[in-house]
């Protein structure tokens, strides 16, 4: 996002930064989502709680742990999600995936079904749900 650090890309990923705050939402969203999956990286045994008369103080944790877990998995591929639109978005602003290799042009494409090049600012949630459902269904 930063133009001092991305090769000479315009700041954001937008044709027109100043103008529009192309990616710099997302940014802000990744960072977030990354800042929760290393919370809920914590063990749940540090949650204990005595239970049935101080037999049972670390099985009740499992489902805890399980729906951490899972909670995880979602911002995770939510973060990938943001990340493989703003690649596809660095791809169109280089001049387009012709010079990817095979596999990379793939995951491009399937982001292109569902995502277009972002020339204004708009709103981007429904594109990230359905990149994120496609990284959960196995299809990107």
């Amino acid at each position: 996002m930063d133009d001092r650090f991305n090769q000479g890309l315009p700041a954001n990923l937008t044709p027109e930064p100043g103008l529009n705050s192309g990616f710099k939402g997302m940014q802000l969203s990744v960072t977030s989502l990354a800042c929760a999956v290393r919370q809920m990286a914590g063990p749940s045994s540090i949650h204990s709680l005595p239970t049935e008369q101080y037999n049972q103080d670390v099985v009740s944790l499992g489902m805890h742990a399980a729906v951490t877990a899972m909670d995880a998995l979602e911002c995770l591929r939510n973060e990938t999600a943001m990340v493989l639109l703003a690649a596809a978005q660095a791809v169109d602003l280089r001049g387009g995936p012709a010079k990817l290799g095979s596999g990379s042009r793939r995951v491009y494409a399937a982001v292109r079904q569902l995502a277009r090049f972002q020339d204004r600012d708009r709103a981007m949630e429904h594109e990230v749900a359905a990149v994120s459902a496609k990284i959960a269904a196995g299809q990107v």
